[in-house]
Parts: C-alpha cells; sequence; structure tokens
C-alpha cells in the first residue's frame, strides 16, 4: 500500500476496512486483538513497532515471562494404526458390515447435551490413542468434566495427543505443562505468543510486531478415538458450546464419523502435530516442577466438577440419560448411546480437506476453493447456515447468476441480537442489500428462538441463543459441515476443517435442520418493502429496524460502525 490509501485488516472475529488515513492507527477492542495498521512504508512500520513495543517490553519485563527459544523442531509421530480390539473397534466393525464399501458412517450431533455426550462417550471408551484438537478449551465446567475424562483414559493407558491453539492460552501456561507432565498425554500449542502471562497490553504489543505470523490462527475442531470414531465442526469445549451457560448458548453443529473418512481426520491431525508451527508442552513450564504442576491442574479440574456435581448430576433426568455421568464410567453404561447411533446412522462418500498448518509461507487456500466448488455447482438449491457471514461482490455476483438459473439460494446467518460478536456483524449488515437484490433469501437467527430449548441442557435457562452452526447443503444431496465460517477471516487467514459429503440421507437430515432454523418462530426473514428500505418479519410480525437485546448493544453497533 502505497500513499493515503484503503486497508483491511481482517481481526480475531471480524473484519475492518479503513480508507483514506495516513500514518499508523492502532485499535484494540475488548474480547481479542484487533489491530488496524495503515503505513507509508515498511521502513516507518517497522521502526514504529520497534518504538512502540520498546516501553512495553521494559514495564511488562518483570511481571511477564518469555517463551524460551526453540532448539529444534519437535519429535515427530504419527496416528496409530486403528486398533482391533474393544468396544469402538466391535462397534466400527458392525458398521463397515452396515454400509457400502468406500462410505464413512454419519451422525449430526446437533443439540448440545448429544454432542457432549458423544465426546465423553468416545473418552471413556477409548483403549489406544486419542488425538483432540481444538481453538479453544475453557476451563469452565464443560472443559474440567472433559478434561477429567482425557485424564481417566490416560491413566489406564490410552495415548493422548493435545494440540491447542494459543489464542487464549497465554495466561494458562501451568496447565498446559501440568497436563503435559502425565506420562501419557503430550499437549503442544500451536502458534504461540512469546509473552506468556502478560497483559492484554503487552499481547496487543506483539502482535503488532508479529502481525503476519500471529493472525494466523488453527480454528480447526477435531476429535478422534482409536482411530475408529472421529467428531469434526463447529463446536469448541466449553460451557456455551453444550448448553450450559446461563448467559449465551450457541446453536451448534458437530458431525460424527466411522469409516475411511476418521483415517483422513489423524493424518490432518498429525500434518499440524508436527508442524513447525507448534511448541511441545514442556517449553511452558517457566521454571516451575512439572510434578506440581499436574497436581495443581488435576486438583482445580475435580474441584470444578465437584462443586458443580449438582448441576452436572441433573443431566439424569428421570429415565432419559441424557449426559451420564459416573464416577466408573463401565462400556455397559455407554452401549445403549451407541445403539441408538446404530439405528440413525446415515451413510455416503465424503472428502475430508483442510488449509495447510504452515503459517510462515503463503498457505494454498484448499478449503475455500472446495466450497466455492460445492456451492456454485449447484443446479436447483443452496442452504447455507454461517454465525459470521461476510462475502464480498464476487460472492454475490455469483448468487446473482444461481438465482438467475433458477437456484434457490437461502442463508441464515446471526441477528445483532443473537451475534455474540459486534464488529463480524459491522461488515456483514453492509452485504445485506446486494444479497437480497442477488436474489438469495436472507434469515437473521432470533436470539428468542423456539428451538433454542433444543439447544440448553436442563437445568439452564440461557437468556438468548446464538448461531455457530456452520452447514451448507447442495441439492439435497451434497453437504458441508466443519470449522469455517462463510468470511473472510476464515477462508483466508485461519486455518479450517471440514468435510464435503455425498448421501441424500445426511443431506436431508442437514436440510431440515436449516430449514427449521429458517422458520419464522426461529428467525427473521429480511426483505425490501415498497420503499426499498429493509424490512425484518417473523412470526410476531414486521420490524423496520434491525433486532437487537437493547440500547446498549445498538450503541455499541453504531460506534463501531
Amino acid at each position: 500500500m502505497q500513499g493515503d490509501s484503503s486497508c483491511e485488516y481482517v481481526g480475531y472475529w471480524g473484519y475492518l476496512r479503513f480508507t483514506r488515513l495516513s500514518g499508523t492507527r492502532i485499535i484494540i477492542f475488548p474480547r481479542g486483538l484487533k489491530i488496524q495498521i495503515m503505513k507509508h512504508s515498511e521502513r516507518q512500520s517497522r521502526f514504529f513497532k520497534v518504538m512502540l513495543l520498546l516501553p512495553v517490553v521494559l514495564l511488562v519485563g518483570c511481571v511477564a515471562s518469555r517463551l524460551p527459544q526453540r532448539e529444534s523442531p519437535p519429535m515427530q509421530s504419527r496416528a496409530l494404526p486403528a486398533v482391533d480390539n474393544g468396544f469402538l473397534d466391535e462397534y466400527g466393525d458392525r458398521l463397515d458390515a452396515m454400509i457400502a464399501e468406500g462410505e464413512s458412517a454419519y451422525w449430526l450431533l446437533d443439540r448440545g447435551d448429544l454432542a457432549f455426550n458423544a465426546r465423553l462417550a468416545l473418552t471413556d471408551l477409548a483403549v489406544s490413542t486419542l488425538d483432540i484438537q481444538y481453538f479453544i478449551w475453557e476451563s469452565d465446567e464443560a472443559g474440567s468434566l472433559l478434561a477429567q475424562r482425557v485424564i481417566r483414559a490416560a491413566d489406564r493407558g490410552v495415548r493422548v495427543r493435545l494440540l491447542l491453539d494459543d489464542i487464549l492460552l497465554t495466561n494458562r501456561d501451568r496447565d498446559i505443562a501440568g497436563l503435559d507432565h502425565h506420562p501419557n498425554i503430550e499437549v503442544r500449542v500451536f502458534n504461540p505468543w512469546r509473552w506468556r502471562n502478560a497483559s492484554t497490553l503487552t499481547k496487543a504489543f506483539e502482535f503488532l510486531v508479529r502481525v503476519d505470523q500471529l493472525n494466523h490462527r488453527m480454528h480447526n475442531k477435531a476429535y478422534v478415538a482409536d482411530n475408529r470414531f472421529a467428531i469434526i465442526g463447529g463446536r469448541n469445549i466449553g460451557n456455551r458450546y453444550f448448553g450450559l451457560n446461563q448467559e449465551f448458548v450457541q446453536h451448534d453443529l458437530d458431525i460424527m464419523m466411522s469409516g475411511p473418512l476418521v483415517t483422513d481426520v489423524s493424518t490432518s491431525f498429525d500434518d499440524y502435530w508436527n508442524s513447525e508451527s507448534v511448541y511441545t508442552g514442556d517449553y511452558f513450564t517457566n521454571g516451575h516442577d512439572s510434578k506440581e504442576l499436574y497436581d495443581d491442574f488435576t486438583l482445580h479440574i475435580n474441584g470444578v466438577v465437584e462443586a458443580q456435581s449438582e448441576l452436572l448430576q441433573s443431566f439424569l433426568v428421570g429415565s432419559d440419560v441424557r449426559l451420564p455421568i459416573f464416577r466408573s464410567p463401565t462400556i455397559s453404561r455407554w452401549q445403549s448411546q451407541f445403539e441408538i447411533f446404530l439405528e440413525n446412522v446415515e451413510s455416503g462418500t465424503g472428502e475430508l480437506y483442510y488449509d495447510s498448518p504452515q503459517i510462515y509461507n503463503t498457505r494454498p487456500i484448499q478449503l475455500r476453493q472446495s466450497l466455492d466448488k460445492l456451492i456454485f455447482g449447484a443446479q436447483q438449491e443452496v442452504l447455507i447456515s454461517s454465525p459470521y457471514f461476510l462475502p464480498d461482490q464476487a460472492f454475490c455476483d455469483e448468487i446473482r447468476w444461481l438465482t438467475s438459473q433458477g437456484v434457490r439460494v437461502a442463508v441464515v446467518t446471526n441477528s445483532l441480537a443473537s451475534n455474540n460478536n459486534p464488529v463480524a456483524h459491522t461488515g456483514y449488515k453492509w452485504w445485506r442489500r446486494p444479497l437480497i437484490e442477488a436474489g438469495a433469501e436472507l434469515y437473521e437467527l432470533r436470539m428468542d428462538a423456539e428451538l433454542a430449548d433444543q439447544y440448553r441442557t436442563t437445568p439452564i435457562v440461557p437468556n438468548r441463543l446464538g448461531l455457530h452452526s456452520k452447514a451448507i447443503v447442495v441439492d439435497r444431496r451434497h453437504v458441508y459441515i466443519g470449522s469455517a465460517n462463510l468470511d473472510r477471516r476464515s477462508l483466508g487467514v485461519n486455518t479450517e476443517l471440514g468435510i464435503i459429503a455425498e448421501g441424500e440421507g445426511i443431506a436431508n437430515r442437514l436440510s431440515n435442520l436449516i430449514s427449521r432454523d429458517m422458520r419464522p418462530e426461529n428467525s427473521w426473514k429480511l426483505t425490501l418493502n415498497e420503499n426499498d428500505a429493509l424490512v425484518w418479519t417473523n412470526s410476531e410480525g414486521v420490524a423496520r429496524f434491525q433486532p437487537a437485546k437493547g440500547l446498549v448493544q445498538r450503541g455499541t453497533e453504531a460506534i463501531l460502525d
């Protein structure tokens, strides 16, 4: 960029564009670091960055710790072959006999309790390996319970490899090093900040200096047990993803798989696990005794689970065992759950797509190319669910072409009221009119949607619902489910993971879910009225202003806008 011109920065949770500004401006938003740099030259920029960083380093150097310089790449390890013993092997063999050769078995995990159930089951039943990869793993009740079960699996002799992005880990080094101390657990961190346990301001300045590297985050989500079953999709690990958060729960979606695609998920995990972008857990001890850190970590998570045992036990509702939380899980207690899976299995061919973990050089854009091919190859219908939806003019032009050919294109995304990220919303809102004019149907989720009951876990009654599902259905035959939003960050900056599967059964189930979300009791439909103004319509009436939680949210959005 030269002189005064426009510049774009794709932030952690949004997209910003500034024009006709000179010099350099820093913008820091809550809940993350959103920094927009506009410069006249690279030399001026580097000098400015260093001058900004120097006083910060001097001020916090006595408090924050610095990640040691890595002396050599991490030791390589690979997924172990699928086991030939144990519960998961037995059910995997039964599934193999039920479906055609070369196909995989699929289950949609839409409800939060069902998704948590599946992860607990895979953890409790694994006899050989657990390979786990996440963008976020919270230290709340859900995160603590699942961590407790993972440790129990390791105590049984299961090899656990845990790979986490560093986005929310910079103040949790003790947890990383402590968990890594277990002889059967290895923890690795993707693309870490160098300054640890530092203030938000310090992290912001490091981000400024290393923006080309730190801006690339690992957004992948994968859970693989014994190389026989895998879960991928939109959920991170935390209360709000499993219906346990009082303020806000996510309407999310995962898919559990058995068959050939599981090996592909394991291969993608290995590519990240062995990449030059990861640091092993022993780099995060900061001089502490790892055994003591492990004891502290287990004491903490056990305390969290015990303190909230009444909440967790409340998942047992009458005879409907929605979330079995047993102190000593046994195979028999999970058998009925897997029998339900067998009765509701769908099957079909599929391919796994994921971006390269290589963040130091130009990355091939694999997932985006595949999604473009999927959407714009439609003959009859495209259904899209994306919590953060930020198209561009090329996308709108393609939509216009599809609708001119008689293809129905319908999109459901968050309203301002249901959105937990006002920055992303300000980028999306300007594309409402172009999308409608291109012929697309546009829906925005209601925060008070009737379907909210399906995503809360008793006894929690959340104040509002937000969309977090990332899915596409084309021609009621092809589906995409994964971690990528249809926005510029997911498709151009982050690394992502998803499958594109073919099969009428899985496609019809997913179509029904997305169509349900678009009903007027669950979403607002956006149209242009006779005065060419946007209006929002649902089962209760018509609104001329975008739905919001209240004046504070409207004011925040207006300031960001």
